[in-house]
């Protein structure tokens, strides 16, 4: 149980503080022997879900609402997409998404198979704070809005972390600031990006079959790596906006670095 709760804390404090969850998972489970129970995976998602939304309910909340409004009248959906700001940035994570999902289904059980490789996992830990420390050099005086493009952009580098080790929100942030969004719009919608691509794994989890917890002591561990997940997730969430405003992503991009060497160093 301990193990679970464990694995639930860090996968989702490290996915949303630009570190990478997959790397630090992997690192868990061959160095430290860390092992989850079976359905983690799950439970973790879930908290993840329910951090993000904890944290930009209301921004998804009128952006539910304008989408209505376009189905009731569609025939205004040309003067709404000018005017109506929520609804825009509901396409824009619809077209975000579209790059992960065609990466995840055509190469992601290959690309899963590299996890076995510490030293290749390591080296993406390393791009990863490559491409925040970037980041930097890229910063506009003038910052563009968030466009269809850079949607896709971001949406791109989010693909991008299906290989292991990779931060998503450190690809995906990065890749924004490089579009030419400022580094706190594009923090934030590297967050919401997230939405759509957790839901969809909690949808194909489901599709596949979810055995419900043969025993209480399950059921307990699920439920608290679930609790685990949102808490560190909402924190990881904070972190990271904070660290954006005030030029401390730097450091997340130092961690990166140190610890993709050490891996290739020692593993």
């Amino acid at each position: 149980m301990l193990d679970s709760i464990l694995v639930s804390l860090i996968r989702s404090f490290t996915e949303f503080i630009a570190v990478g969850s997959s790397g630090h998972t992997i690192l868990l489970s061959e160095v430290f022997g860390v092992q989850a129970a079976p359905g983690t995976e799950l439970a973790v998602r879930s908290g993840m879900v329910v951090s993000v939304l904890a944290t930009y309910h209301r921004d998804l909340w009128a952006m539910v609402r304008s989408v209505a409004q376009v189905i009731r009248h569609p025939l205004g959906l040309a003067a709404a997409f000018r005017t109506d700001v929520p609804l825009r940035e509901a396409s824009f994570l619809v077209v975000g998404t579209i790059p992960a999902a065609v990466l995840g289904l055509w190469y992601g059980p290959e690309l899963a198979t590299w996890a076995t490789d510490l030293k290749l996992v390591s080296t993406f830990v390393i791009i990863g704070g490559l491409l925040l420390f970037l980041s930097r050099l890229f910063r506009r005086i003038l910052p563009r809005p968030l466009s269809i493009v850079q949607a896709l952009l971001m949406g791109l580098g989010q693909a991008l972390a299906i290989i292991p080790g990779l931060p998503r929100m450190s690809a995906a942030f990065s890749f924004g600031v490089y579009g030419g969004l400022a580094p706190q719009a594009s923090a934030r919608f590297s967050v919401l990006l997230a939405l759509p691509a957790l839901v969809g794994v909690l949808v194909v989890s489901a599709g596949e079959g979810f055995t419900w917890p043969a025993s209480e002591i399950e059921g307990l561990t699920l439920i608290g790596g679930f609790v685990a997940s949102a808490a560190s997730g909402w924190l990881g969430i904070r972190v990271v906006l904070g660290a954006v405003r005030t030029g401390a992503i730097r450091f997340v991009a130092f961690y990166c670095l140190l610890i993709g060497l050490l891996g290739i160093i020692f593993l």
